[in-house]
């Protein structure tokens, strides 16, 4: 796993993907830069970028575990801890999984 994040403003998403189509039989966790795709009125509208910021890390967390969602953010956190990235905000459920803004450990 690396964080190959630079020292820019530029803003990241964990995303851990708790679907087997999307992440096969173990849920897995990704960094992504996101990108300004519009705006509203209360500013950007950002959406993932295709660009990634750490390498794709599986957990030991089964996709077909009924609590792969819960057990999956805890060993997210100490996945992205290990690869130098702290967790801003809480994991929300969307589309085939969870995500949250991070933020490179070093800031």
């Amino acid at each position: 796993m690396t964080n190959t994040a630079a020292q820019t403003d530029a803003l990241y998403r964990a995303a851990i993907a708790t679907d087997a189509a999307i992440a096969g039989p173990h849920c897995t966790i990704d960094v992504y830069e996101l990108e300004v795709t519009g705006h509203s009125d209360d500013g950007p509208v950002y959406e993932l970028s295709d660009r990634t910021a750490m390498d794709t890390a599986a957990t030991s967390v089964r996709t077909d575990d009924p609590d792969r969602a819960a057990a999956a953010q805890d060993e997210a956190d100490e996945i992205l801890r290990a690869a130098g990235w702290v967790r801003v905000e809480d994991w929300d459920a969307g589309d085939g999984g969870l995500y949250a803004d991070v933020e490179p450990a070093n800031g």
